[in-house]
């Protein structure tokens, strides 16, 4: 079975076989190193929910404001993934300028110290 996966630095989109799971191998575009993720299989869908029809307001009320715990600590853990990626890209962009100046850097340099 085939996968996509994305280059983080040029977001070429790759498509790859699943049994190279773990390889490396570098992007055609920008030659960044990449790493073929793991195959993981999703499991198969829980069974729908007992019926409530019947049920007290209570009883709904109950699993309602559980349904809502749930899906706030899963947007929570979303937010949470979303700040950390761009927090990463952040970091990915200073250290490109970084490297950009000290290239310029050393260039310059090299055209100071040629004689004449």
């Amino acid at each position: 079975m085939e996968m996509d996966i994305q280059c983080p630095t040029c977001s070429m989109t790759l498509t790859v076989e699943d049994s190279a799971a773990g390889t490396q191998f570098k992007c055609p575009r920008c030659s960044t190193l990449l790493l073929v993720p793991s195959v993981v299989t999703t499991p198969a869908e829980p069974p729908p929910p007992a019926s409530m029809a019947g049920a007290s307001d209570e009883k709904l009320a109950e699993k309602l404001a559980n349904s809502y715990r749930i899906i706030s600590a899963e947007v929570a853990k979303a937010k949470q993934l979303a700040e950390a990626k761009k927090e990463s890209v952040e970091a990915q962009r200073e250290a490109a300028e970084l490297k950009a100046a000290a290239a310029d850097q050393r260039r310059r340099d090299l055209e100071s110290a040629k004689p004449g």
